[in-house]
């Protein structure tokens, strides 16, 4: 059993034959291109779920600090609360971010109650994305998280 691990070891440490020279080149040479692009890809598309998640905890977090009753509030009140409270829950991202994602709120009926809806959309991310790509990539038109509150207007407002 020693001979022929010794054997092994000598076989080894002599190396290749002539014929094997450069094939860890080639195969690196087509191996590096589709690994580089499945990396880049995954951190293309991380940036991607980054920015959907500040969209959605931007407009989730407005939400949830309109719907605290707020005393003397009528709907115009709560129109201009909603709108600064969805422009301060928006966190810098990445560079451009923010220039790039437009902030919305309207005044609707949900029921018999009323409503305020929080929508925030990073428009056509192909065309602006957050960090270099690839051309090849696909990449979103649009990045949209949208959330609804409802209001309590105070009755004794006017």
């Amino acid at each position: 059993m020693s001979q022929v691990l010794q054997k092994l070891k000598v076989a080894s440490v002599k190396g290749k034959s002539g014929k094997q020279k450069g094939a860890s080149a080639i195969e690196f040479a087509l191996v590096a291109p589709v690994f580089l692009f499945i990396t880049f890809a995954l951190i293309e598309y991380a940036v991607i779920f980054g920015a959907l998640y500040c969209l959605n905890s931007a407009t989730a977090e407005a939400a949830r600090r309109t719907t605290v009753f707020q005393a003397g509030f009528d709907e115009a009140n709560y129109k201009t609360f909603a709108d600064t409270a969805l422009s301060s829950a928006l966190p810098d991202y990445i560079s451009i971010f923010k220039t790039h994602v437009t902030l919305a709120t309207t005044l609707e009926d949900c029921g018999t109650e009323r409503c305020i809806r929080f929508k925030a959309t990073y428009g056509n991310y192909a065309a602006n994305p957050l960090i270099f790509h690839f051309p090849d990539f696909l990449l979103p038109g649009n990045l949209v998280s949208e959330s609804v509150a409802r209001i309590e207007v105070d009755p004794f407002s006017n």
